[in-house]
């Protein structure tokens, strides 16, 4: 049996040896590539339009709360009056924020005018544990408490929650009723003083 020519296994090897680095370089390139989608996933997270609407809810409430801080700076402390307060934030910031009406309506929900609810008893003193924000049925320039409250935006799993503090939370169905409305003997600094006054003379002649 005759062995290969020695040229012939030497001409052979080159090529061999070109396929193999080749291919070394195409898997170290896709391997890169993968790592590099996973890296940006982790970093970055999802993108905006792939959003939860949990998650996008959240953030309208924040928004809006920093919407009422920088008015209450500008006002004595004191939040719009809340049978007016969606119309203040447009009047106030629609011109300094793009698509202001957007963070009106929850994303879980997109019925609107507006999916939340202010507290009338939350000031900008009040406790951070105290409302101030809520998720509640659509309508417009809407305050009150617990009543007003709905589960319905995320399939009854619980509802956002904007505190005193301006931090958000989703509050889950079963801890609803531990929500604070209100500081224990204080007034609502957002009422008009003739309607605090006469809540004194009341409360001194009980």
């Amino acid at each position: 049996m005759m062995s290969p020519n020695r040229s012939q296994v030497r001409d052979s090897k080159p090529g061999r040896g070109k396929r193999s680095s080749l291919l070394d370089l195409f898997l170290a390139a896709f391997l890169g590539l993968l790592i590099g989608i996973l890296l940006l996933f982790l970093l970055v997270g999802r993108p905006p339009h792939r959003m939860s609407p949990r998650l996008a809810c959240m953030m309208n409430l924040r928004q809006l709360g920093l919407c009422l801080d920088v008015y209450a700076k500008d006002h004595g402390q004191r939040y719009p009056p809340p049978e007016r307060w969606c119309d203040t934030v447009v009047s106030v910031f629609g011109p300094k924020t793009q698509d202001v009406q957007k963070l009106f309506r929850c994303p879980g929900v997109r019925c609107g005018p507006c999916d939340y609810t202010m507290n009338p008893h939350a000031t900008p003193h009040s406790s951070h544990d105290v409302v101030l924000l809520f998720e509640s049925r659509p309508g417009w320039n809407q305050s009150g408490g617990p009543a007003l409250l709905t589960t319905e935006n995320h399939r009854r799993e619980g509802c956002n929650v904007l505190f005193a503090d301006l931090h958000v939370e989703f509050v889950k169905t079963g801890y609803l009723a531990t929500l604070r409305w209100k500081d224990a003997d204080t007034m609502d600094a957002n009422r008009p003083r003739d309607v605090q006054r006469d809540h004194c003379q009341v409360a001194r002649s009980s």
